[in-house]
């Protein structure tokens, strides 16, 4: 079980954005949550590891962690809302039912054949709904912890009764092949903080520069040293607005060897100085919900 401690920083391992309208593109991206993409509105493709799938209203997808993802709008009206939610961390809800362990670790961990299902009825977007109204009228981020706990119960249970893919049963102990960019991925999240020495990510994965550097590339459309910055500016804005670390201490904290460096990174790619940045933040709050959206556009 987790301490009190934790339950204080859960909203650390949780982003919840509920019902909300987006511009027609959104750039390949990936995190270590899983994410569960329900769409209300919309027509498009929908990039997912690899594969384009056309999406529609509807649709529940569940995008596995570190799973390149992205999503294109053919029409004029998008919405969705999204939750991104760290696996590990909520297992402690689900381990305590076996059949329903077992088939959230198949959703985090195995291999999917399809990746969405069409959802039937108010249930699913009526759980959503609960959820935006619980998180926005209790304070305590300890109960938020538990009401996130309870939600992502129900709706396994749900989709597990409901919306077995065939032979699931099978494929609960089957592992998906995770590609080099996601396992770049992986390191990058677990190193970006550091100097970035390609090298060092190369001979993590048994490559050479050349090739990890090419592989990243076509598999994402953007470089390796791309990928990091909107890595690092992603966890600065979180910084900026929820802490009063200084600006040196956040650059430091992020991988840069001089705050000036990162301040001129940051304003090239925000058209903000991170200062700037904060007193925005200060004077109109913004939701957690947007903090990834900052960066990367988020689906």
């Amino acid at each position: 079980m987790l301490t009190e401690s934790f339950r204080h920083n859960a909203k650390h391992y949780y982003d919840y954005s509920f019902h909300k309208s987006y511009d027609p593109y959104y750039s390949h991206h990936a995190h270590f949550q899983m994410e569960l993409l329900l769409i209300y509105k919309g027509k498009g493709r929908l990039i997912l590891n690899q594969q384009i799938s056309d999406f529609q209203s509807g649709m529940l997808v569940i995008i596995q962690p570190y799973q390149l993802h992205g999503v294109k709008v053919n029409s004029d009206c998008y919405e969705r809302s999204r939750l991104h939610f760290e696996p590990h961390t909520f297992q402690e809800y689900i381990r305590p039912f076996p059949s329903l362990d077992r088939y959230y670790q198949f959703l985090w961990k195995g291999l999917l054949e399809r990746q969405w299902i069409f959802w039937r009825g108010d249930y699913i977007p009526g759980l959503f709904h609960q959820l935006h109204i619980d998180l926005t009228t209790i304070g305590s981020e300890s109960e938020k912890y538990e009401i996130m706990g309870s939600f992502l119960v129900a709706l396994f249970q749900h989709l597990k009764t409901n919306y077995s893919q065939e032979a699931l049963a099978e494929q609960y102990r089957k592992q998906r092949v995770y590609h080099h960019a996601e396992k770049v991925i992986s390191w990058v999240e677990n190193n970006y903080k550091h100097k970035f020495v390609l090298s060092d990510l190369a001979a993590s994965l048994h490559l050479t520069p050349q090739h990890v550097s090419a592989l990243f590339r076509h598999a994402t459309g953007s470089s390796i040293t791309d990928y990091i910055i909107a890595r690092r500016i992603r966890e600065a804005c979180y910084l900026l607005s929820n802490t009063s670390e200084n600006i040196d201490s956040i650059a430091f904290n992020i991988g840069y060897a001089s705050s000036s460096h990162f301040c001129d990174v940051f304003k090239k790619h925000l058209c903000l100085t991170p200062l700037q940045y904060r007193n925005m933040v200060r004077q109109k709050p913004v939701r957690a919900s947007n903090r990834l959206n900052v960066v990367k556009g988020g689906i």
